[in-house]
């Protein structure tokens, strides 16, 4: 039997991988879009529900209230809320269903996007720091 497991080290080093298939998400990593104004979602990647348990065509169009744990629910606010002096290009902690995930938060017209990838804790204890520099590249 197959598996499609993906290791820890891999996971931390997928920021070397050449973009194969462009406006595709990685299979490890899942894509929220809510609106600006309201934070309510408007667009999420097919393999949310595999992260959710629940179908995409289920919470499209609902509050965070709606699809997600009231503690859940709060870190999302959080990640969608930035404080004035937030990086974007720095990934911000969101636990969701009581694991650890890091979220990129940004602005596309009239959206809010929120890229959610599983945290993988550094293989060295300066690969924050690579990353960051990558990201700001």
């Amino acid at each position: 039997m197959l598996t499609n497991t993906v290791s820890d080290l891999e996971l931390a080093r997928c920021e070397d991988e050449p973009i194969r298939i462009p406006g595709a998400i990685q299979p490890h990593g899942w894509l929220f879009a809510f609106d600006a104004r309201t934070f309510v979602l408007q667009h999420a990647s097919d393999n949310v529900s595999a992260l959710l348990g629940r179908r995409v065509e289920d919470i499209l169009g609902c509050s965070l209230a709606e699809w997600l744990e009231p503690d859940d629910a709060a870190g999302f606010a959080e990640a969608l809320h930035p404080p004035t002096t937030f990086d974007m290009n720095e990934p911000r902690p969101l636990v969701l269903n009581g694991v650890l995930h890091h979220a990129c938060v940004y602005r596309a017209d009239l959206l809010v996007v929120l890229e959610l990838e599983r945290f993988v804790p550094p293989v060295d204890k300066n690969d924050h720091l690579l990353a960051r520099a990558l990201r700001r590249l």
